[in-house]
């Protein structure tokens, strides 16, 4: 994942809160899940294995 996906997922995520919504990403790759818990976007937005932990956390 190069670093313009990881300032998209960023700035896509900051205006979905601002419109009072949630991010969640589901189901990547495990070469993604790697880059995005380096990279400190785990942090910030959640990374769910399966649909329904994905839509309690959007949906919460």
């Amino acid at each position: 994942m190069a670093s313009l996906g990881l300032r998209t997922l960023l700035s896509s995520a900051k205006a979905v809160a601002k419109r009072g919504g949630k991010m969640v990403i589901y189901s990547p790759q495990p070469n993604v899940i790697e880059v995005l818990k380096v990279s400190g976007v785990s942090n910030l937005i959640p990374i769910k294995d399966d649909l329904p932990s994905a839509l309690a956390e959007v949906l919460s």
